[in-house]
């Protein structure tokens, strides 16, 4: 039997543009992670009562909540949270320490992704960044499927990728992290599970160097012209290497430190991740379900 999932509210606090940071303590769970302040909504309680309660016990202050920014699912050690962000404002002083946190950052919304992020909270960290940002300096993003599940929030290491197949190759975009995962969310739309074969070895890259195995699947390869000509669309949308895009695109699996596989192997894909791109790391700005057998 499945258990409900533990439903969390968390106060989105904006002040004169900033928006409230709060680093979890040693004391408690994910120590040294950042999150919105917040906590579990009771029995009885609605979720704008029970972050109103929350807010004063750890915070020691009033606010006033304004309405959702969005409602998420994240598994964390086996247990669905569903944690809900609340839009809110102060009603009073701005908060000097917290009962639940060792620091207290009020953060430009386009600073929010440079903080290490509990994995519930990214979901409303992109969406805020968006916001922040709007159409000005350019995002670096890919899309890639997934063979095992990969969740947002999650960072992994450009020079260690887990075992995935790049559906859009890296590109750059003035829209923000929302509208980039809009447009693949629509675009990505398929009722069967996403399937493929593993085919020959080869060497990718400018220096012939990276080994890959060739990846055999129609599928796959109807699914980049979709979402590429979906991401085409986005302002000031320019791609790494135009090459690799439409007649262009080679679909393969890299054979990364850790990845092993083997030609001929059968896989499904597990989901989309759409990623945000930094020199040295990638971030799973959302994880795009798709059909399993």
């Amino acid at each position: 039997m499945t258990a409900d999932p533990l439903h969390v509210v968390a106060a989105v606090i904006v002040e004169d543009g900033l928006v409230l940071a709060c680093r979890r303590a040693r004391h408690k769970a994910a120590p040294g992670r950042w999150e919105f302040p917040g906590g579990k909504v009771e029995p009885g309680e609605s979720p704008v009562e029970a972050l109103v309660r929350e807010i004063r016990e750890e915070l020691g202050v009033d606010i006033v909540v304004l309405g959702e920014l969005t409602t998420d699912d994240t598994v964390v050690d086996g247990r669905t949270v569903r944690l809900t962000c609340l839009r809110a404002r102060l009603d009073g002083p701005r908060p000097t320490t917290s009962t639940d946190h060792d620091e207290l950052r009020w953060v430009e919304p386009a600073g929010l992704p440079g903080l290490d992020w509990a994995a519930p909270d990214w979901p409303a960290v992109w969406m805020l960044a968006a916001e922040g940002t709007g159409h000005g300096a350019a995002g670096h993003y890919m899309v890639a499927a997934m063979l095992s599940p990969l969740l947002a929030g999650s960072r992994v290491d450009r020079a260690a990728w887990p075992a995935h197949v790049t559906v859009v190759g890296n590109f750059r975009t003035t829209a923000g992290p929302a509208e980039v995962v809009e447009r693949v969310t629509v675009a990505r739309a398929t009722e069967r599970p996403v399937e493929f074969t593993l085919g020959d070895r080869a060497l990718f890259g400018p220096k012939a160097d990276i080994p890959v195995l060739l990846v055999e699947s129609d599928q796959l390869a109807t699914l980049h012209d979709r979402l590429a000509s979906a991401v085409r669309a986005l302002p000031d949308f320019a791609p790494d290497v135009p090459a690799h895009w439409g007649e262009g695109y080679r679909p393969h699996l890299t054979l990364a430190p850790g990845v092993t596989a083997e030609t001929g192997e059968r896989h499904a894909v597990t989901s989309l991740v759409v990623m945000s791109l930094s020199p040295t790391t990638a971030t799973v700005i959302a994880s795009v379900e798709v059909p399993r057998r």
